[in-house]
């Protein structure tokens, strides 16, 4: 079961950043002007909520990881749903700035923060207690969520980065 876990993660982390790496630069949600981007950054997130279970169940023990973790996995049906906004917008049922426009609909932005909020933790918690490489998915992270109020290709790098380095924590085990 673990090993399927393991993967799962893996090929998420790999999608993820295809869907960074062939949208690299453009503005708005990322993938948001190509169906096939936005379904690879949908089946990747899903396959990385599901491969964060492998972490939880590595770090067991470690209540503060599990939180960590917890945050991030809460935050991707968020992000899951601003991309779904990006389908209906291809499909021309929507704007792209649904989401911000309409005040019922801010949350959704919010929570899905949620999801680097959680890696950062996630990371730092590694690197204070167990990898020094912690640190570094804490920072690609932070780019990433930085990265939507600068620009776009600076989101982008951080999506890379987050994908690299949770790769590389995955081989450090």
């Amino acid at each position: 079961m673990n090993r399927m876990l393991k993967w799962c993660y893996i090929l998420g982390l790999v999608l993820f950043m295809q869907t960074a790496v062939f949208s690299f630069g453009v503005e708005g949600r990322t993938g948001q002007d190509s169906l096939v981007l936005v379904y690879i950054l949908l089946i990747s997130l899903s396959l990385i909520q599901v491969g964060l279970i492998y972490w939880i169940r590595i770090y067991s023990e470690d209540r503060l990881i599990q939180f960590a973790l917890l945050l991030t996995i809460v935050g991707i049906p968020f992000l899951m749903i601003s991309q779904f906004v990006s389908l209906l917008h291809l499909v021309g049922e929507t704007i792209p700035e649904v989401l911000s426009i309409h005040l019922e609909l801010t949350p959704i932005g919010a929570m899905s923060l949620l999801f680097p909020f959680g890696l950062i933790s996630f990371g730092y918690v590694l690197f204070k207690r167990y990898m020094r490489i912690g640190i570094t998915l804490s920072i690609s992270a932070f780019v990433m969520m930085v990265g939507l109020v600068i620009t776009p290709w600076v989101h982008h790098v951080g999506i890379i980065a987050v994908s690299v380095f949770g790769l590389i924590l995955v081989k450090k085990l």
